[in-house]
């Protein structure tokens, strides 16, 4: 006698259907409501603006690039600084107190001694850099040229390189964030007299058990390994705690298979979804194709390394039913597309739609290439 399915067994479809919904794929939120888009999906990836903008399109209805800019510099809704995994991230400024308690928690690892022979800093130097830049930052903004005049003269070449290494610890300990760009440099301001107020800054520990109840809300269902990951743990043992803390918040499932987690509040919207019915284009490192775990039941077979490239790079993908289904790529007028699946009406006639959308968002018109 065969047995059925596992009471908690949830299927692949209902897993992305899950994660459309909750990162406004399937449902995009109307644009004066793109700052809530961010914080759905806890943060969005920064290290290349016009991904960002892209990411928040395609969560948005009829929103332009220029209120992502309004967003970031002028009403200050948004705030850009180094977050998790040490990347490039827009979230939601009134949140800013919650992420920078629990970077300011993370963030010690800059205080271990690997950390510190690697980078040929000691610690009371590290500590007086970063008191230097929370004294000297305000609500002005300093580029790194001017930032490198604050720091001892054997740092100084290290400060003007543009990976952020000594920059990223005062930016966890709440000293620095992005400011507006004054030519062709970047500036830095402090987070106190450019936000004003960024919401309460909790316990770290609080913090992060919060984060990670918003990843579950977003990515679930998921592992400790996965929000180890995607925080940027290089141990997964205190993502481990911080789900056994959570205790009876979270119910386990069986799931693309792999035993996983998701909020006890969530488990009868997950277990009521049917399989999903769309076709999106994501672009380069959106958060959808970066965080899905575990990634081989979301890419077809002998697709991984197009998707996943080398040095951290995310290819821009065509999103069927919620599974990469294409590559594409914009070069100038050109949207370039390649099919990883059999094309089917419904694939083509999303995509056309989705290039449509597309060209509106960008004020000009595409040449579609399939």
């Amino acid at each position: 006698m065969s047995r059925g399915p596992s009471p908690n067994q949830v299927s692949a479809g209902q897993v992305r259907a899950f994660r459309l919904a909750r990162q406004h794929l399937t449902e995009p939120l109307p644009a004066e409501r793109f700052v809530d888009a961010v914080a759905a999906v806890c943060g969005i990836q920064a290290q290349v603006m016009s991904a960002a903008e892209l990411a928040l399109w395609v969560r948005s209805r009829g929103l332009a690039p220029s209120q992502v800019q309004e967003g970031l510099w002028e009403t200050r809704e948004l705030v850009k600084t180094w977050c998790m995994r040490g990347t490039l991230h827009l979230l939601p400024a009134r949140e800013y107190g919650l992420w920078s308690a629990a970077l300011a928690h993370r963030g010690s690892s800059w205080q271990n001694r690997p950390w510190l022979k690697y980078f040929g800093v000691t610690l009371d130097e590290m500590r007086a850099w970063i008191d230097a830049l929370a004294a000297g930052l305000d609500g002005e903004g300093r580029t790194r040229e001017e930032l490198a005049e604050l720091a001892p003269r054997r740092l100084r070449e290290e400060v003007l390189r543009g990976w952020g290494t000594l920059l990223k610890p005062a930016a966890y300990e709440g000293a620095l964030v992005f400011g507006p760009s004054r030519g062709r440099n970047v500036t830095f301001v402090h987070p106190r007299d450019w936000l004003g107020s960024g919401g309460q800054r909790p316990d770290g520990d609080d913090a992060l058990r919060e984060l990670f109840r918003r990843y579950l809300r977003a990515y679930g269902p998921a592992t400790h390994e996965d929000f180890a990951r995607w925080w940027g743990e290089g141990t997964v043992g205190p993502a481990r705690r911080l789900l056994d803390s959570l205790g009876d918040e979270v119910v386990q499932v069986e799931a693309e298979g792999r035993t996983a987690w998701i909020l006890g509040e969530d488990a009868a919207f997950l277990r009521g979804l049917g399989p999903p019915r769309s076709v999106h284009l994501l672009p380069n490192f959106d958060v959808y194709t970066l965080h899905y775990r575990p990634r081989e039941a979301f890419v077809p077979a002998g697709a991984y390394d197009r998707v996943y490239r080398t040095a951290g790079w995310i290819s821009p993908v065509v999103l069927y039913d919620g599974a990469v289904a294409g590559l594409w790529e914009r070069k100038g007028r050109r949207l370039r597309f390649e099919l990883l699946v059999r094309e089917t009406k419904r694939l083509r006639a999303g995509i056309e739609r989705e290039a449509r959308r597309l060209s509106e968002f960008l004020g000009t018109d595409l040449e579609l290439q399939l």
